[in-house]
């Protein structure tokens, strides 16, 4: 009887596994014809490009040991248990819980191993060239550090999946980070004196985790809201390439911002179309990061004015034309029905929001400059920041009339 429960166990773990694979490569897909891969491209060219040039103009007593073994730590540590549990087991299978940790479980673990192993190859390949600016490196010299990061991996996703029974997601991956933070700097550093350190540290972890898994229960909400989360941060991500009706429904209050809200209470169109601005996630998300890329491509670029003005066109067009495609459908949802005003009207809000918008957004770009600006004037770089600006709110304006 209990082999024919695992069996079918199995059949489901493997039936919800091809859902999960199938999902993400449809999304997936889609994301790289959507320009994807071009983007982690540039990315990538980009910043192999000043990380080399950082590499270079390293000073010989930088600790690169310690930088290497925190990357590497932050990587190690990064442990997402996913189980491919759903809401419905707490009812149907919470009777199983024994069958479920022979076979059910232990995939989910193994796979949970798998993935954050192909995250740690990511993170050692960053790390090798400062890693190689102190030390001579050797195909087997990396082979065995490979493995002997997989086996603190290993390790890290056992204990993640016990301690969680009992603490939070962010304590315990604290206590991760600093079990893998020992490990790696006793590997990239040679110094094996601190190795009694790290073995005291996981036999410590061991034997709170058995503990911890003798006396509590198996922590069913806690792994659906790690799940729920990890999914919506993809789907977040799939948002921005085709429309994700998983994460298009999903709004965040943001009330921190209750008090910006505040100063357009004597509007209620523009009260309520900034509301739906604040709340959806996938326009102010777009905001916020067209704008962080501005702030940080300006500060630590090297562009000319022409350049400049080319660049924070591009930024500005492309924030005010995305964001006119999420106001039209805003204002022709079934709330904004009922305001008393006329279809003009309405327009008129979204031309004053967009501009407010882009207007802060040259603010950011202007304080960025001004702060780290050099060898330019500062008065050259906000003229063109207003230039730029006066002609995408001119061009914007016009469409929403």
């Amino acid at each position: 009887m209990e082999d024919r429960i695992v069996m079918d166990l199995n059949t489901l773990w493997n039936r919800r596994f091809q859902s999960y694979i199938k999902i993400r490569v449809h999304y997936f897909s889609y994301m790289v014809n959507g320009g994807l891969l071009i983007g982690l491209l540039i990315l990538l060219v980009t910043g192999i490009y000043y990380y080399i040039g950082w590499l270079k103009n390293l000073p010989e007593t930088f600790p690169t040991n310690l930088l290497t073994s925190f990357v590497l730590s932050g990587f190690i540590a990064c442990v997402q248990i996913r189980l491919f549990i759903k809401r419905a087991d707490t009812l149907y299978l919470l009777p199983l819980e024994r069958a479920l940790e022979k076979s059910y479980f232990k995939k989910g673990r193994i796979f949970s191993f798998i993935r954050s192993f192909a995250l740690l190859l990511i993170g050692v390949i960053i790390v090798l060239p400062l890693y190689s600016q102190n030390h001579e490196m050797t195909i087997l010299s990396n082979i065995l550090l490979i493995i002997g990061l997989s086996i603190v991996l290993g390790l890290n996703v056992s204990y993640s999946y016990v301690l969680r029974r009992k603490h939070s997601g962010f304590f315990t991956w604290l206590l991760m980070f600093v079990h893998s933070f020992v490990y790696s700097f006793i590997f990239v550093s040679s110094e094996m004196k601190y190795l009694i350190i790290g073995l005291l540290l996981s036999i410590s972890l061991q034997l709170y985790s058995m503990r911890i898994y003798q006396t509590t229960a198996f922590p069913w909400e806690a792994f659906l809201k790690s799940q729920s989360r990890a999914d919506l941060i993809f789907y977040s991500i799939a948002n921005q390439f085709l429309d994700v009706k998983e994460y298009q429904k999903r709004v965040k209050r943001r009330a921190y911002l209750n008090a910006v809200l505040a100063l357009f209470s004597n509007e209620a169109t523009l009260y309520y179309l900034i509301r739906t601005f604040i709340r959806k996630g996938d326009s102010f998300g777009l905001f916020l990061r067209l704008t962080i890329i501005g702030v940080i491509v300006i500060s630590f670029a090297s562009l000319n004015e022409i350049w400049l003005f080319l660049f924070v066109g591009f930024i500005q067009f492309i924030t005010g034309f995305q964001l006119i495609k999420y106001f039209y459908e805003a204002i022709s949802q079934i709330p904004f029905h009922f305001l008393p005003v006329s279809s003009k009207y309405k327009q008129k809000a979204v031309g004053k929001l967009l501009s407010l918008l882009l207007f802060i957004q040259f603010g950011c770009f202007s304080i960025s400059l001004m702060l780290f600006g050099e060898n330019i004037n500062p008065l050259a770089y906000i003229l063109t920041l207003f230039t730029s600006v006066t002609l995408t709110v001119l061009f914007i304006h016009r469409k929403t009339i």
